[in-house]
This record gives C-alpha cells, structure tokens and sequence, in this order.
C-alpha cells in the first residue's frame, strides 16, 4: 500500500504537528533500525475498581505495507489486562460494530520475526490465539494489536477516492483514536492534507 519510507515521513509529520499541541502527545522513537510512533500520553484510568496503564505504539507491517497499532494495558500490580477486560475501555459507539467479528479486529499481537528490517510472519501465515499472548515485534514483550487486514480494508477506499488525504497514517490514526479513547486537536486535518512524499506505491 505504501512503502517504509512513507511510513518515516508521515509519522514524522504528526511529531512535528505535536510538538505543538502539548495535549497530543505524540514522538517518534527508534529500536535498532526500526522506528515507531509512541504515544507519550499513558494514561491511568479506572476500570472497575482496579487502576490500570495504557499505552499505545504505531509500527510498520511490511506484509500489509500499513501502520498497525499496539496497544498494552497493564494493573498497577504489574500484571497485564485479559482480552475480554481491555473490551471494556473501547469506546462505547464503537462497541457494537466491534463485537460483532472481535477477534479479528482487536486480537494479540501477531508473532513477527525480525530479519533485515523486514517483519514477516511465521510460516507466512497469521495466527489469531486470543488466549495466549503474543511478542512486540521491536520488545519482544506481550502486546495487543488490531488486526492488519482490517486496517488495509479501511485505507484502500480511502485511496481509491482520490490522493486529497496526504498522510495516511494520519488518516488511520484518526480513526482508531476514537476506538481506543484517544482525543485529536480540532485541527488535526492540518496534518492529514499537509503534503509529505508519495503516500501510496502504484
């Protein structure tokens, strides 16, 4: 859908547009060779009557050629939320359209194996298993994500009306905030209009 390169530059424009708008809290982070989108605004919010730590990464699959997003909640205690747990801190409008397919759209992360930069799946195939944790691709730690494909099925319509929408994972971004909870400045269009190279590889 579009190439790595792409990917640097358009998330490298929703750094700069942060650092203008404190309350969105975004900066690109690097391990090893690969470089990433961190939200730097962890969040603690109650769930129940536990506490629990949020956090949220945007990488690069080079299977999809599309971001994808991690997203991690831990309990004060150390110990990470169940699948069925993190249900409830999705946003409640986006609740019945996810809960109809949920393990294809908000699963554990997919196991990747690192090899030239190049993240690629094992045997080449995905393996949803919603109940045995699964590795960051750059931490090796256990970490959610939502499923590539669906991402892919959200862009290509976006490409297929027109190149208006500059950044990409702008566009995708806007989107999954309002799933996870995450709020925009009003005029984040700024960053989704604004020109950066080639989005989309013909």
């Amino acid at each position: 859908m579009f190439l790595y390169d792409h990917f640097l530059s358009q998330i490298g424009a929703i750094e700069a547009f942060s650092k203008d708008h404190p309350e969105f809290r975004w900066t690109v982070a690097e391990q090893g060779k690969l470089k990433f989108l961190v939200c730097n605004d962890t969040r603690f919010c109650q769930i129940s009557n536990d506490y629990v730590k949020c956090e949220f990464h945007v990488i690069y699959d080079e299977l999809f050629e599309i971001p994808v997003m991690l997203l991690n909640y831990w309990y004060l205690e150390g110990k990470l939320m169940p699948l069925k747990e993190i249900w409830s801190t999705i946003c409640s409008t986006e609740i019945a359209r996810l809960y109809s397919d949920p393990y294809s759209v908000l699963t554990q992360m997919i196991k990747y194996e690192k090899k030239h930069r190049i993240l690629t799946l094992e045997n080449n195939q995905y393996s949803i298993k919603p109940k045995a944790f699964q590795e960051h691709p750059l931490f090796r730690t256990s970490w959610y994500c939502f499923h590539p494909c669906k991402t892919a099925d959200f862009l290509n319509p976006v490409i297929e009306r027109g190149k208006r929408s500059k950044n990409l994972v702008a566009v995708w971004l806007s989107v999954m905030s309002s799933v996870v909870g995450i709020s925009l400045p009003l005029n984040f269009e700024e960053v989704i209009f604004k020109n950066t190279p080639a989005a989309v590889e013909n």
